[in-house]
């Protein structure tokens, strides 16, 4: 079996960032984060990624654009030479709705006491102890 030596994290935007360096904290193996925020992964960055990598797609499925540009990122990652091991995790529709699935919130405003949904975001990227604050949630 094939060793892959470094992990990468390509994310859709800083919720979905932000989310993956919680969980690297304590329940998924450390790795680089980029963010693409939807768009095709450049050649720039291709170069960057290490040979014998795994490359780790976090992507949103509720936006109608999504499965053309994730699938022509795979093209791009499966085509490159340096033998990179991809990986996908889709999420439900929105990452608000994978934490309500895989928690036992009912809705997003409970997982940091947010004030309004739309306030979520941006309480969960200013939240320092994400991780510890809401544990309690947390089915993992």
């Amino acid at each position: 079996m094939k060793t892959f030596n470094s992990y990468i994290y390509l994310v859709e935007g800083e919720t979905e960032a932000k989310a993956i360096k919680v969980l690297k904290e304590k329940y998924i193996i450390s790795g680089k984060i980029r963010i693409l925020h939807q768009k095709r992964i450049s050649h720039t960055l291709l170069r960057t990624l290490p040979v014998n990598s795994s490359v780790i797609l976090v992507f949103d499925t509720d936006i109608s654009s999504t499965a053309s540009t994730i699938k022509k990122n795979i093209e791009i990652l499966k085509k490159d030479g340096n033998n990179l091991n991809v990986i996908l995790i889709p999420q439900i529709r929105n990452l608000e709705e994978e934490f309500i699935f895989s928690t036992s919130i009912k809705d997003i405003k409970e997982l940091l006491n947010s004030k309004s949904r739309r306030e979520f975001k941006s309480d969960f990227i200013k939240e320092k102890n994400c991780l510890k604050n809401s544990k309690k949630r947390i089915l993992i």
